[in-house]
């Protein structure tokens, strides 16, 4: 890369990650090296590998010893409002703040959104800005878990 502060994660560099972006560009390798450019554009742009970072560090025995459950699913009272306003989970919250895992019969995880029970003002109230972030969070501690 010619931007070195742009150097990918081991998990953006793995040949799965890469074949992905030959995959959507029909195998232009041109056309995927700028898009994967891009893409980590946009990761550094978010701050993802950050958030990755917080989220392991948040849930250290899911992720290092193999536990079943996170310890913090939710990372600060931002996170704790979007998922209020906006109901959509693949764990089940605990009483300290902790979250089980939903697993079907076969052990797959399971993703629940239910929008018809978004409150609307709720998550207009948190402004854009807060709501991405905080979505941007969820969906990068989904990626780490699945």
């Amino acid at each position: 890369l010619a931007d070195p502060s742009l150097a990918p994660t081991v998990e953006m560099a793995s040949d799965l990650r890469l074949w992905r972006f030959l995959v959507a560009t029909a195998f232009k390798g041109g056309d995927a090296a700028s898009m994967y450019v891009e893409a980590l554009r946009w990761r550094k742009r978010n701050g993802t590998d950050a958030t990755r970072k917080d989220l392991r560090a948040a849930n250290p025995s899911f992720f290092t010893a193999g536990a079943t459950s996170l310890e913090k699913p939710l990372l600060n009272e931002q996170d704790a409002a979007v998922f209020a306003a906006r109901p959509r989970t693949f764990f089940t919250k605990s009483a300290g703040g902790g979250g089980e895992l939903l697993l079907d019969r076969a052990g797959n995880l399971l993703f629940i959104e239910v929008p018809a029970s978004a409150d609307a003002a709720a998550v207009c109230a948190l402004g854009a800005d807060a709501f991405l972030a905080s979505e941007l969070r969820t969906q990068e501690l989904l990626q780490l878990v699945l």
